[in-house]
C-alpha cells in the first residue's frame, strides 16, 4: 500500500513540474515575441501620423522629437502649399475661438516663418508635420464636442459664424 502511494506521489509531482514546464516555456516563448521588437526595432524615419481624437480622451503627452536638424535648402513648393493650409487652419482655429475678433497678423509671412522654425525641430518630416497638423484642426473644427462649447450648431459653417456670439460653457 505504501508502494502505491509513494507512486502516485511521484506520478502527480512529475505531472505538476511537466505542466509548470510547459507553462513557463509558454511564458518566456510570449516574452521573446513581444520583446522583439524593444530589440530589433526599426530606425528609419517614416512619416508622422498624427490621429485626431475628441476633446474628452486627450491626454497630455510629451510634444514631440527635438533630435531633427534643419535642412539648409530652399523650400518646395509641396512643403509651402502644406505650411500655407496649416497657417490658414490654425487662423480658421482662432477666428472660430474668438468669435472671428482675432486671427493670424500676417497671414501671408506666416508660411516662411512656420517653414524656418518647424524646420529646425522636425527636419524632413516638416511637410507631413504641417499637413497632418491642419488636418488636425480641420478635425477639431468639425468636432461635435468642439461646437458644443462654443455653442455652434452641427451643420454650421466656422467662417460664417461671425454674426454669432459664441460662450464656453463651464464644465
Amino acid at each position: 500500500m505504501e508502494k502505491l502511494f509513494v507512486r502516485i506521489l511521484n506520478v502527480t509531482l512529475l505531472s505538476c513540474a511537466l505542466v509548470s514546464l510547459l507553462v513557463v516555456t509558454g511564458a518566456v516563448i510570449f516574452l521573446v515575441i513581444g520583446l522583439r521588437p524593444a530589440f530589433f526595432f526599426d530606425a528609419s524615419s517614416h512619416p508622422i501620423k498624427i490621429t485626431y481624437q475628441p476633446a474628452s480622451i486627450v491626454s497630455a503627452e510629451g510634444e514631440g522629437s527635438s533630435g531633427a536638424t534643419a535642412q539648409g535648402t530652399a523650400p518646395t513648393s509641396e512643403l509651402s502649399a502644406a505650411a500655407q493650409a496649416s497657417c490658414n487652419a490654425t487662423d480658421q482655429l482662432y477666428k472660430f475661438v474668438s468669435n472671428n475678433q482675432y486671427g493670424l497678423a500676417d497671414l501671408d509671412k506666416c508660411p516662411d516663418a512656420q517653414i524656418d522654425s518647424v524646420t529646425s525641430i522636425w527636419g524632413d518630416r516638416t511637410e507631413n508635420y504641417f499637413t497632418e497638423r491642419a488636418a488636425y484642426i480641420k478635425a477639431l473644427l468639425a468636432d461635435d464636442q468642439a461646437r458644443a462649447m462654443f455653442d455652434m450648431p452641427k451643420d454650421a459653417n466656422v467662417s460664417t459664424m461671425s454674426d454669432r456670439r459664441m460662450h464656453i460653457r463651464p464644465s
